[in-house]
């Protein structure tokens, strides 16, 4: 039997010349199984289907705590970018307004974006860790930031608006 050599195998040339593969699945593989091409064209016609008359599709319900800590430190941080507003608990019992209208100074308003801020930071940065829990790459630390943020997540759940 003659064996080809690295170069000249028709499955490694395949996947060179299309890298990236189809669906998650190696070139070679979908060349080979040309119908998982056409299952995963289906499910994924499928979950945008669901996600429009749904909101989401069924692959958040087979792991909900991925989709939470793969999603949520992009929408705390897209809060954090596009944000209007503080909530009133930022500003601390020190602080007075300067007015009946309950409008602060600037130095009062920069402490409490600042605290708000990084409330936010911390929070998407507890998810991010909680990820990396996910992934096997468990430590005291991260297990630590995963539960502060968390923490920070169950109190401030209600202010995160925009």
């Amino acid at each position: 039997m003659i064996k080809l050599s690295e170069e000249k195998n028709f499955r490694n040339w395949f996947n060179k010349l299309f890298p990236n593969g189809f669906g998650g699945y190696s070139s070679y593989y979908v060349l080979t199984h040309p119908w998982e091409f056409f299952e995963e064209c289906w499910r994924q016609v499928r979950w945008a289907w669901q996600r429009i008359f749904r909101k989401y599709d069924d692959r958040v319900i087979w792991s909900i705590d991925c989709f939470l800590t793969e999603m949520l430190p992009i929408w705390i941080r897209q809060l954090k970018r596009n944000k209007d507003g503080i909530p009133c608990i930022m500003w601390e019992e020190g602080m007075t307004p300067i007015d009946e209208n309950y409008n602060y100074s600037e130095e009062d308003n920069e402490i409490a974006r600042l605290k708000w801020e990084n409330i936010l930071d911390n929070i998407a940065e507890g998810f991010e860790a909680g990820r990396k829990i996910q992934d096997w790459e468990s430590t005291e630390e991260l297990v630590k930031k995963f539960d502060e943020g968390f923490d920070l997540f169950k109190k401030y759940f209600f202010d995160l608006w925009d």
